[in-house]
């Protein structure tokens, strides 16, 4: 089903007034919409309730509806045109020229997926400059390479600097498109070439050269998929520096952009963007959603539009409840798959908890004691004293204090890591070192000359700002004077 306008005063100033029939002007009065939908079939309730739609609308504003039947089996028998939702629908713009009464000079064609947002009169008052259309642009290059014959003859070839237009708007002049005879050249296309994507289009751009059609300004034609930031990393901007592979050039730059959409005439809800119908857009505040205004702006006029509203109303809720519904199934699949995670965490952590209780049982056998002590502080810094002593002034070398805080930093962490661990599960406590069997190993490591060494030099550490390694020193010497008596081992 597609929506035309035509018949109207080209001569209108670019600002209007809201519309309100008793206060139009005996000018505006004598104009009107008439909406030609080019259909292959129509029924009863339908037309009854688009004469309803008619006459409501006339009181805002003076407007016709005219239904006009369309011959489908033209895209059917021997034509290689690809159906697109299981119909032909998309291709009956093709047919404008046999269908539109001939006195009718200029025509504007708007796909069914756009909105309106402001005075539709502003677009017949667009200066077609002697072209058979004006259009917008959408690529910088044609949208397909060729066209494949399909009678085995030679391909149509496009130009590759040829840019592709948009046939979503368009502003014809019939004169010129009769003349032209687009619908003849259209229907000859459709029987001597494949064409399955965005057939339509396609024809239309291998028909309509450059020099036979106006580009008009992004802004009666803005695509709102562009406003989606993940759309507008994979296609590049006119004049854009980029390493991005040049597949999808835009004639339009970055700043054309954003000042289209800012001044949208008719938003066009294609370019990867989901048709209102077809998707409910939620609004979630936990996420960016460019494009919920809109959908929003979108069923805030579908909802007021008279005689349908209620149809669309119910649309609505059966496509909010179907989102709500797969929003709660996503939810659910998030946190069955945060559970089995979640078992997979735990399952890891008891495996870890088997190998720390195997260590910890190891470390019970007969000599475990000695490693014990051996493991102490007191032992590792009083051994690496004695190793950094054997050199002249090795008090002035930095590395003797950074070997020093190292030492001492990591076996805090493995205290803090033991703490923990007993505390989660005090099974894995280990047990005095007098239960041990090599018990009195371990009373000779911590008798060693190392051991001492250690433990006065974290007295010391402790005392440090009342002249702890000041005593330190004299302590040293006494172990040594000891050491000589005594000979204990190092």
């Amino acid at each position: 089903m597609q929506l035309w306008g035509g018949g109207l005063n080209k001569n209108l100033s670019s600002n209007y007034k809201l519309l309100d029939y008793s206060c139009l002007s005996p000018e505006e009065k004598s104009e009107g919409y008439v909406f030609h939908i080019l259909t292959d079939c129509i029924s009863t309730p339908t037309q009854q309730k688009l004469n309803q739609l008619q006459d409501e609308l006339s009181q805002i504003y003076p407007c016709k509806i005219e239904v006009h039947s369309v011959n489908a089996k033209l895209f059917i028998e021997n034509c290689n045109v690809k159906a697109f939702r299981e119909n032909h629908a998309t291709c009956y713009r093709l047919l404008l020229a046999s269908t539109l009464p001939k006195t009718l000079k200029t025509c504007l064609y708007l796909d069914v997926d756009m909105l309106c947002l402001k005075d539709l009169r502003m677009c017949f008052a667009l200066d077609t400059k002697d072209k058979i259309i004006v259009a917008s642009l959408i690529k910088s290059s044609p949208y397909s390479s060729s066209l494949k014959s399909s009678k085995g003859k030679k391909d149509y070839v496009f130009n590759p600097n040829f840019n592709h237009f948009n046939s979503g708007f368009m502003l014809i002049n019939l004169k010129k498109w009769r003349k032209f005879k687009v619908e003849q050249k259209a229907l000859w296309l459709t029987q001597n070439y494949i064409i399955d994507d965005i057939p339509d289009e396609m024809i239309l751009n291998a028909i309509l050269q450059p020099k036979h059609r106006l580009n008009m300004s992004l802004k009666f034609n803005f695509y709102i998929g562009f406003a989606k930031k993940e759309l507008r990393a994979q296609i590049t901007c006119l004049n854009e520096s980029t390493k991005r592979p040049r597949d999808w050039i835009l004639p339009f730059t970055e700043n054309e952009i954003e000042e289209a959409d800012k001044q949208a005439f008719i938003l066009h809800f294609n370019c990867g963007a989901t048709k209102p119908w077809d998707k409910i857009l939620l609004l979630d505040c936990n996420k960016k959603q460019p494009l919920f205004i809109y959908y929003q702006a979108w069923w805030n006029t579908a909802l007021t539009t008279p005689v349908f509203k209620d149809k669309l109303l119910l649309l609505k809720i059966e496509l909010t409840d179907k989102k709500l519904k797969e929003n709660m199934e996503q939810d659910r699949q998030v946190l069955l798959s945060q559970i089995l995670n979640l078992n997979q965490t735990i399952t890891k952590l008891e495996n870890e908890n088997k190998t720390l209780q195997n260590e910890i049982t190891s470390l019970k056998q007969t000599k475990g004691a000695a490693l014990r002590a051996q493991n102490q502080l007191a032992y590792k810094l009083g051994t690496t004293l004695m190793s950094y002593s054997k050199s002249k002034f090795f008090y002035l070398n930095p590395k003797f204090y950074l070997t020093l805080l190292s030492i001492k930093s990591r076996h805090k962490k493995s205290k803090k890591a033991y703490e923990n661990l007993i505390f989660s599960n005090p099974s894995f406590k280990l047990s005095l070192l007098e239960t041990y069997a090599d018990y009195d190993e371990a009373l000779k490591v911590q008798n060693f000359f190392s051991y001492r060494l250690g433990l006065e030099f974290i007295k010391a550490s402790k005392t440090w700002y009342k002249g702890g390694y000041v005593r330190f020193c004299f302590e040293v010497k006494k172990l040594k004077n000891q050491q000589s008596k005594t000979k204990f081992s190092l």
